[in-house]
């Protein structure tokens, strides 16, 4: 499990400038192309929520594919069911952590940069390909789960397996449209000389549900005996 969270305080260097609001994105844009940041206030925190945005939602069809349960198979065999789901299951552990490096706060605070100090475009950036990119493991991860051939009496095993980053995936996917939508009012505000010193709290959640977890649990103790 992993709590990721950042306070960002929309303070002088927001307020400051007089500049004319544009926005660029929306929720449930499928744009494929990074839209390089204007650089007016609040640019930082558009960029990275538009960045999530519109990488998120460029596999949508992969999402829509698994979460339906179509499987598509790989040709991988297993021989030792109880030794691969567990070894399986320790990957998507760690697909499922990895997010954290993201959100560390050095890192962070380069993206964002020091009050009165704009921020760094590519750090942005890199931060949204990582989150991205988890999201993308979480579902290639599942898909290769589904599509490995395995007796009928491993099924029940290995459908508990496949499901352990759908609560993952759908976490990710409700923090990229709630923050797009929070940064977006917060910036408009700002840059319309109705908020001023407004601070912008968003936390990202990432966890297994333990009730997939204790089924896949009982599934592997079943084969166990």
């Amino acid at each position: 499990m992993s709590w990721l969270s950042k306070r960002s305080k929309f303070g002088p260097r927001l307020a400051k400038s007089d500049s004319k609001t544009v926005l660029v994105g929306g929720v449930g844009s499928t744009a494929s192309v990074s839209v390089p940041p204007n650089h007016e206030p609040g640019w930082e925190y558009l960029f990275l929520a538009t960045e999530l945005e519109g990488g998120i939602h460029q596999l949508d069809d992969e999402y829509t594919r698994y979460m339906s349960g179509q499987v598509v198979p790989t040709g991988v065999t297993v021989s030792d069911s109880v030794q691969d789901a567990v070894a399986r299951c320790d990957d998507a552990k760690e697909i499922v952590d990895g997010v954290n490096q993201y959100f560390a706060p050095k890192l962070l605070d380069k993206a964002f940069g020091p009050k009165g100090v704009a921020g760094d475009e590519a750090t942005i950036r890199f931060v949204a390909d990582g989150v991205v990119g988890v999201y993308r493991s979480c579902l290639q991860w599942g898909e290769q789960i589904r599509g490995t051939a395995v007796p009928v009496q491993w099924q029940p095993l290995y459908s508990e397996l496949a499901d352990m980053v759908t609560l993952p995936m759908q976490q990710i996917r409700e923090f990229t449209n709630s923050f797009l939508i929070s940064v977006r009012e917060s910036v408009e505000g700002v840059r319309a000389g109705k908020v001023t010193g407004r601070v912008l709290d968003f936390t990202l959640k990432i966890s297994i549900d333990p009730e997939v977890s204790y089924r896949f649990e009982q599934a592997l103790e079943a084969l166990r005996k």
